[in-house]
């Protein structure tokens, strides 16, 4: 049982991280279109 809390744990974490990461890249790009679109 304790391994397999470790491993859902790690899972999860490991989403989230997914998830985080997605969410910047997203952030990322957005801003540099933004910027992008303010030098035209």
């Amino acid at each position: 049982m304790v391994k397999r809390k470790r491993g859902t744990g790690f899972w999860g974490k490991l989403s989230l991280l997914l998830a985080v990461g997605q969410l910047l890249f997203s952030l990322y790009r957005e801003v540099k279109d933004s910027r992008l679109r303010r030098k035209e």
